[in-house]
């Protein structure tokens, strides 16, 4: 299966959507991740590769902030823990090179997490170009940008599925006064990072690139009905 959708993806998903969606949904096997991340996100952009070491020659302006975050990121996994091992220096680059190819958002606190994710699965410059393909065509920019659209889009559906699959757990949180700005928007923004297994966020970037930004939201409330008994009874005391 997972050859011939290296080899021909469109024509797979166009052919065998449910057979797709299903395996995807299974998880990508660690060893073709990388490689299935890379083809899931789009055509590869030679101009993109070429530009990488370009922008990492340019001034940054977020750089203190990006050195800040960079021991906070994955900080028990042996790639990222020691700054011998390279994580911590391959991640700086990517995130920087970010930063400088858009300015108009820079650097935000949790892009280091998607792109720490992309980073254990590919190179640096194939990390960065799907970093790229994942804000623009997936539409992750948007919850960086300074009024956030995309991430309030993704409240708003988050509020309104929860509602629709649970809606003793939405009346609690409201009832509570308990926003999903509180608890969502970190998930949303980090990809599930943020005190998550790195597990959930490898899942999370399966579905992501397969099915859409859309699939952020249905995570998070699968995450909020798993611990259903804990909040009602939380709610009841």
């Amino acid at each position: 299966f997972w050859g011939p959708l290296l080899k021909d993806y469109e024509g797979m998903t166009s052919k065998h959507p449910r057979r797709v969606a299903h395996r995807m949904q299974q998880g990508i096997p660690d060893a073709v991740r990388g490689m299935c991340w890379q083809v899931m996100s789009g055509p590869r952009d030679p101009d993109l590769d070429a530009q990488y070491a370009s922008l990492l020659e340019l001034p940054c302006r977020d750089a203190r902030t990006i050195e800040k975050d960079l021991p906070r990121t994955y900080p028990q996994h042996p790639y990222f823990k020691e700054e011998a091992s390279g994580g911590q220096a391959a991640l700086g680059r990517v995130v920087r090179a970010y930063a400088v190819y858009d300015d108009g958002v820079g650097y935000c606190q949790g892009m280091a997490f998607i792109a720490g994710a992309l980073l254990l699965h590919m190179p640096e410059e194939a990390a960065f170009g799907v970093l790229v393909r994942l804000m623009v065509s997936y539409g992750l920019r948007g919850h960086y940008t300074p009024r956030m659209p995309g991430l309030r889009r993704r409240l708003h559906q988050f509020t309104r599925l929860l509602e629709r699959h649970d809606p003793d757990i939405a009346q609690l949180l409201d009832g509570e006064g308990i926003a999903p700005e509180a608890f969502v928007a970190p998930w949303l923004l980090t990809c599930f990072g943020y005190r998550s297994p790195l597990t959930l966020v490898l899942r999370t970037l399966d579905v992501l690139l397969a099915e859409g930004p859309e699939a952020l939201v249905r995570v998070a409330v699968a995450i909020v009905r798993l611990g259903r008994d804990r909040i009602l009874q939380a709610g009841a005391d």
